[in-house]
């Protein structure tokens, strides 16, 4: 299911993989410059951002044409990512997990865990009596 407000942005090179039964929230804004993995059963909500790549930055150079740095991102089956989320590059979200909202991904988050925060950090590993 899709709102008509996401934007998707994949270049020629790019690759975007949704899977199947996923949901995907209004404002939603997924750039695959490289490559972005969405696995099954995944419910993104309103106004994440999924971005695997950053502009190339530094003395001398001119941020609009200096280039990309890209990596690509995987998230896996049965992950929820809270309102407001942002995934950036070279990320990987693990089966089953929870992204509280306003939360920045920079580094990988394993499966079966909830992690929120600017940058994200695992509050705590989901189990069978978890809610």
């Amino acid at each position: 299911m899709f709102d008509r407000s996401i934007r998707y942005h994949c270049v020629k090179e790019g690759e975007l993989v949704i899977g199947s039964h996923t949901h995907v929230g209004a404002g939603t804004h997924v750039c695959a410059r490289q490559s972005v993995l969405i696995g099954d059963n995944v419910l993104i909500v309103e106004h994440v951002t999924i971005r695997d790549q950053d502009h190339i930055f530094g003395p001398g150079l001119v941020t609009a044409r200096s280039g990309f740095a890209t990596a690509p991102i995987v998230i896996g089956n049965n992950v929820w990512c809270g309102a407001k989320v942002t995934v950036t590059k070279g990320v990987s979200i693990g089966d089953n997990a929870v992204i509280g909202a306003n939360s920045v991904v920079t580094k990988d988050i394993p499966s079966e865990v909830v992690a929120a925060g600017n940058p994200a950090v695992v509050i705590r590993e989901i189990t069978s009596s978890s809610s």
